[in-house]
């Protein structure tokens, strides 16, 4: 018990701190975990008392509970705050038991600790876990006639002695877990002999869980019916508080193997009741019993056998120099007993052998154990490689000092050869790719491969010992069989196709070739057949013809499916003068998908969207997969256009229910949608498919998650719109972009204190480009990004300028797009911009809406806070006209709401909008966030926000935005700004 306590002290050293004191309160052990907290070593502490780690925290009242506690010989936990030989303080939740010995006298306290780093869990720990609060002495009385402060027994003098410890056994799940670690079995019987409990290595032994066992008889279920008498006997002894050692019996597993066990049991105590406990501690000895056993069998073989084999029997001195060798080493080696005699055992092997083996027999013989089949090479008298097989065993002077070793020298060459032969032919016939079955002469199956496994099904146990006839497919007459043996007899070979039945049922094609094989006699003692699956082969048109026709993600018609499938149902609407609808599906924002969480999880939703898109319609209907995002339908035999709607919003509905994902993620997605008509909109497939894409971007541009119907207007828009964004890729590589600053003020004394970077577009033929315009077009397009990291770095270097200029305490705020925060590499391109423009640390703040925040919540708050740690303050834009959700407001790292302009406008005619924007700037504050209102454009606007605690406001009302050469100009004259100046 000894040596399990400390191998389970040692398994937690690194998680637990444990310490040992005698019943003086003197420390007798500590273990390394202790050390590595407290900062003090075993030398420091070992002798003296837990003073030496008192911080004064807690008072003597404290620990006079404590010890009232625990001189009762009761366990007491709680919390301490102990002080570090540094100085520093540092709290534990502590666990102290007292052990006491037979005469009932503590000699020991053992006790476990865990260091508390969490404030509030220390708090809370302090409130509602300590018992020692609200009681009182004075410290000198914690311990009587001692400076003690016990805590631990030290582990090598750990004995199950009486009731405290059995406790500590039965009771404390922590050693519990401990004791599950260890590789010995640890088994505990009541006085009935009826199991309470064992470990996991018991389990892992006798193949029992605890629940299967618990209060069944041991002899009954574990012990050999012949063996009950003599183990009672045994057991009884032990209750009578005799110990036994060394007991080695048969235990029976629950599969009914055998295993010797060695025991060692003794009699425990319960503190609160007179039962009595056996305690029984094993070791499975089986396999070392059955290496003896082989060993010495084999030591008496070769005594027998040796004279009549080329095997040769030698001895060596302690250096390991033969000292004899028999005259069979002649026939073996070639050379004579007296040429090897007086020679090393090295002397016949090669210079490369010799660095292999010496490091071996130098093992050998510092440990003086017997060996058994050790493998090495010589060279013969003709200088041939022989491998021998080496069985030895040390023997000793009469005094016990080592002498030598005695042993035989095996030539194993030939089975060496052979097996080598034997493993390549094993290597070709399970790495061939063609399915291998040998029958004997009666056709009766003795050997398969792995590759007849992986084409029939059946194993190689399955079939062992039956007929060829089980794979039969009974596709192929006698006639066919009869001309199979015809050609067998005849010239001892078939080859062709044949259908054969694998044992899941599925038939299938093979090519076969069988061959006879004959002995010297010309017997005919095998027949070895050899297939191959041909499957593909009749397979391939119709995989070559899914790869032309069906999506390989998602299993729907492909563009050029569904294109041949528009133009028949296009044939047949002409023919009957039907209607059919064309219905061309985009997911709403699916790119954010694939940047945040890669292109594996926006497959496996696009698999689910298309799912869920086929069980939305008819069966009659066609969807397919054009490609990416977008999904098309047919819907013929149109009878009513509601049909059109009905199904359009339930597709809708569909699309903005949660996805559930197959690795447990939720993700949220919505759809647009346009729909075209056969013949209104369009006679081909061209048209069609063109009129109902523009449809679709129509619905994006309306918001998404919504239809829209094709109108000829769509076309016009679209056709504008693609313009445009060709015209803005150009804008954007020439540089005909530009940024203008909107001063942010406070409101109550006119001082600037930052601006809002804001893009604009000047058109040679079109003018001022509206940022509603070109800002939506940059967003879907993907433009973004490169607009909002350039905005950001020219935005930075010209802050820097002012700055340096006028004032190192201006603030730069700039747009981020939901593009730009789902970047990967969003960080570190931001602190790169930081770090090149040099601008002072926290001059930085970020606007995001409440829109772009709620995309990928987990990686946008982890985003947020590694900007924030580098001083980048983070704002939400529009504030009020989004999500509005206080939740997400805890979760991230917030600096300051932006009120919208909408809310603005009305605050001194609209009563609500007062009231809201009151709300919100007290929500904020409360919150501890700073409030910032846009467009102010009017004075009783500003004496509205100013009276309410806005902290900064930016609109007309002081400053439009301006260029940065104005905006120079202005700082040079005054950082004030009045309306006046506007």
């Amino acid at each position: 018990m000894n040596l399990l306590i400390t191998r389970l002290v040692d398994a937690i050293d690194q998680h637990v701190i444990v310490s040992v004191t005698d019943a003086a309160g003197k420390i007798t052990y500590v273990n390394n975990k202790f050390c590595d907290v407290s900062g003090f070593s075993c030398d420091d502490v070992i002798g003296k008392t837990h003073r030496i780690l008192h911080s004064g925290f807690q008072d003597a009242q404290f620990y006079q509970k404590k010890w009232s506690i625990l001189s009762d010989g009761s366990k007491w936990t709680g919390v301490l705050c102990n002080s570090k030989k540094n100085g520093d303080l540092y709290w534990v939740d502590s666990t102290v038991s007292p052990v006491v010995n037979d005469k009932g006298v503590i000699e020991n306290f053992i006790s476990i600790q865990s260091e508390i780093t969490d404030l509030d869990k220390r708090k809370q720990s302090l409130i509602y876990k300590d018992p020692l609060i609200d009681h009182g002495c004075s410290e000198e009385c914690l311990y009587p006639d001692s400076d003690s402060d016990a805590i631990f027994e030290a582990p090598d003098r750990v004995t199950v002695k009486n009731n405290s410890e059995l406790e500590f056994v039965i009771e404390n799940n922590f050693v519990e877990s401990l004791v599950d670690a260890v590789p010995t079995i640890f088994l505990l019987l009541d006085n009935k002999k009826r199991i309470i409990r064992f470990n996991a290595y018991m389990e892992e032994v006798s193949g029992y869980t605890l629940i299967e066992v618990v209060g069944r008889l041991f002899t009954e279920l574990l012990i050999l019916a012949d063996d009950h008498t003599q183990i009672i006997e045994k057991f009884d002894s032990v209750l009578k508080g005799e110990s036994l050692s060394d007991m080695t019996d048969t235990l029976v597993r629950k599969d009914g193997g055998l295993r010797k066990i060695q025991w060692h049991s003794k009699r425990l105590h319960h503190s609160n009741r007179s039962d009595s406990y056996i305690l029984l501690t094993g070791q499975d000895i089986t396999k070392r019993l059955e290496a003896e056993n082989t060993l010495h069998d084999t030591a008496v073989l070769y005594q027998t056998l040796i004279e009549s084999t080329n095997n040769w029997m030698w001895e060596t001195d302690l250096h390991g120099k033969y000292t004899y060798v028999s005259p069979n080493v002649e026939k073996v080696l070639g050379f004579t007993p007296q040429y090897i005699i007086n020679k090393s055992i090295y002397s016949l092997m090669s210079d490369a052998e010799v660095i292999r083996m010496k490091p071996v027999f130098l093992n050998i013989f510092n440990k003086q154990g017997s060996v058994h089949k050790l493998e090495r090479i010589v060279l013969d008298a003709m200088n041939h490689e022989v491998v021998l097989e080496i069985s030895c065993v040390p023997f000793f002077d009469s005094y016990g000092n080592f002498s030598g070793y005695r042993g035989v020298d095996k030539d194993i060459t030939k089975c060496k050869q052979a097996l080598v032969e034997y493993q390549l032919a094993e290597n070709v016939l399970a790495q061939t790719p063609e399915a291998v079955m040998i029958t004997d002469s009666q056709l009766k199956i003795i050997r398969v491969n792995a590759a007849f496994t992986r084409t029939t099904g059946y194993s190689e146990t399955e079939v062992k010992g039956r007929l060829p006839s089980i794979l039969s497919s009974n596709r192929h007459d006698q006639s066919f069989y009869q001309a199979m043996w015809a050609s067998l007899n005849a010239f001892g070979q078939w080859q062709g196709e044949i259908w054969n039945r694998r044992k899941d049922g599925d038939i299938y094609p093979e090519w076969l070739n069988i061959n006879s094989v004959k002995n010297d006699d010309g017997m005919i003692t095998h027949y070895a057949g050899i297939f191959s699956d041909i499957s593909n082969q009749y397979n391939v048109r119709q995989k070559l013809h899914d790869l032309a026709y069906y999506d390989a993600l998602t299993g729907l018609p492909n563009r050029e499916l569904f294109q041949n499938r528009l133009h028949e149902a296009i044939k047949l609407a002409s023919r009957n003068n039907d209607k059919l609808a064309i219905i061309f599906l985009d997911l709403d924002d699916f790119k954010n998908i694939n940047d945040s969480l890669g292109h594996r999880s926006g497959d496996q939703l696009l698999k689910v969207v298309a799912d869920n898109i086929s069980n939305s319609v008819r069966s009659s209907d066609t969807v397919a997969r054009l490609g990416g995002d977008e999904f098309t339908i047919i819907l013929s035999d149109i009878k009513r256009f509601d049909d059109i709607t009905i199904l359009a919003e339930k597709i809708i509905k569909v699309m903005n229910e949660p996805v559930k994902m197959p690795d447990g993620n939720t993700l949220y997605i919505s759809a647009s949608i346009g729909i075209s008509i056969y013949p209104d909109n369009g006679d081909d497939v061209e048209s069609l498919l063109k009129n109902a894409d523009t449809a679709m971007y129509r619905a994006k541009n309306a918001g998404k998650k919504a239809f829209k119907f094709y109108t000829p207007e769509m076309s016009i828009r679209f056709n504008e719109r693609v313009q445009l964004e060709s015209e803005l890729r150009r804008a954007i590589d020439k540089g005909d972009l530009s940024i203008v600053y909107q001063p942010q003020i406070d409101g109550r004394t006119g001082k600037i204190l930052g601006f809002e970077a804001l893009a604009r577009w000047y058109h040679v033929q079109r003018g001022w480009v509206s940022p509603v315009i070109f800002i939506p077009i940059a967003e879907e397009t993907g433009l973004i990004g490169k607009i909002g990291e350039w905005v950001l770095k020219e935005a930075c270097h010209q802050l820097k300028k002012w700055q340096d200029n006028y004032s190192h305490t201006l603030k730069m705020a700039v747009n981020i797009s939901s593009y730009q925060i789902h970047d990967k590499d969003m960080v570190e391109k931001v602190l790169s911009i930081i770090n090149t423009s040099d601008i002072l640390q926290g001059s930085l703040e970020l606007e995001l809406t409440e829109t772009s925040l709620m995309d990928n919540i987990d990686s946008t708050i982890s985003t947020l806070a590694e900007l924030s740690k580098h001083g980048v303050s983070i704002a939400i834009d529009d504030f009020g006209t989004g999500y509005s959700s206080l939740g997400y407001l805890k979760r991230f790292k917030i600096d300051k709401l932006k009120i919208d302009k909408l809310f603005i406008n009305d605050i001194t005619t609209d009563s609500n909008d007062a009231e809201i924007v009151k709300t919100i700037i007290s929500m904020a504050h409360n919150l501890n966030m700073q409030v910032i209102a846009e467009g102010v454009e009017t004075e009783a606007q500003l004496n509205y926000l100013i009276n309410n605690g806005c902290n900064e406001v930016q609109g007309f009302y002081f400053c439009a935005p301006k260029s940065p050469s104005v905006i120079s100009a202005m700082l040079m004259k005054n950082r004030h700004i009045l309306p006046a100046e506007r």
